[in-house]
């Protein structure tokens, strides 16, 4: 009896840990090896299926397991929608390089044409839209990352000049307590901007 009093104890505690955690997608450090002296607008595009049919918030990021597996909702740690945080972050990243970047931001469940609208409007030289299809986390013991990015660089006439694709599922090691669950998933973010970014066509679309 001890021991399954022990078990459920545990199990409880474990769910307790799982409520209310959120991970940061604004931090702005990803390392870019651009060097471009056009401006350049950037948006993200929130395309994940639940978030477009409404069954989840644009701030949803993925899923912290409880004692029984039971699953709790992870958020962005602003409470801001991914898609802006993840702007935010491209831009700062843009300017710490020096470039002339500013932040187009699109709403939740604007599709890709209307979001390619929305960023031509601002008639930068370069236009940076990055559609997230798929992007969640799921930590029980260990944390798993699904992802599909495309990051698409567009001519002030709305003409593709590169594309760039990242996706897959990543095993980000073990979670034995929530910080690390967010210290992977906030590494994995800017091993990910990194690798769109610095592709060597993206690079050369920038010039």
């Amino acid at each position: 009896m001890r021991g399954l009093a022990a078990v459920v104890c545990l199990a409880f505690l474990l769910s307790a840990c799982a409520v209310g955690n959120s991970h940061r997608y604004d931090l702005g450090n990803a390392e870019f090896e651009l060097d471009s002296e056009k401006s350049v607008a950037v948006s993200v595009v929130d395309l994940r299926p639940y978030v477009v049919d409404g069954d989840k918030e644009p701030k949803f990021t993925g899923l912290f397991r409880g004692g029984f597996g039971n699953p709790f909702d992870v958020t962005t740690n602003s409470g801001r929608p991914l898609a802006e945080d993840l702007t935010n972050s491209i831009v700062a990243a843009l300017k710490r390089d020096g470039i002339d970047a500013k932040a187009v931001q699109v709403k939740a469940q604007t599709n890709e044409a209307g979001a390619r609208s929305l960023i031509l409007a601002s008639q930068a030289d370069r236009c940076s839209v990055l559609y997230v299809r798929e992007w969640k986390s799921d930590t029980y013991f260990n944390t798993g990352l699904d992802y599909n990015l495309m990051l698409e660089v567009l001519s002030s006439d709305g003409s593709v000049i590169a594309s760039q694709v990242v996706k897959g599922h990543d095993n980000l090691g073990p979670a034995g307590v929530p910080a690390d669950a967010r210290v992977a998933v906030e590494e994995a973010v800017k091993a990910k901007l990194e690798a769109l970014f610095n592709a060597a066509e993206i690079q050369a679309a920038f010039d």
